[in-house]
């Protein structure tokens, strides 16, 4: 799978965030971004900040995991 997320310095404020957060949800949510979507045969995965870190720490454990698995990490 190939995903993409956009992410914020830590030092962001908490107005700062929202602002992004909404200028990301109302860009996935425009006719332009559906199109986009089509016409490259993507599947939109788009995940609020909150589902999206949830998402972030799963995918380290299982990359951790694999790399574990095939000698590449202790």
């Amino acid at each position: 799978m190939n995903w993409r997320g956009v992410f914020a310095q830590s030092s962001a404020k908490p107005a700062e965030l929202k602002e992004l957060q909404e200028a990301v949800a109302k860009a996935v949510a425009s006719d332009e971004w559906k199109q986009a979507v089509k016409q490259r045969g993507w599947i939109d995965l788009y995940q609020p900040s909150a589902e999206f870190a949830s998402f972030l720490k799963q995918e380290r454990a299982q990359i951790e995991g694999t790399l574990k698995d095939i000698g590449l990490v202790k």
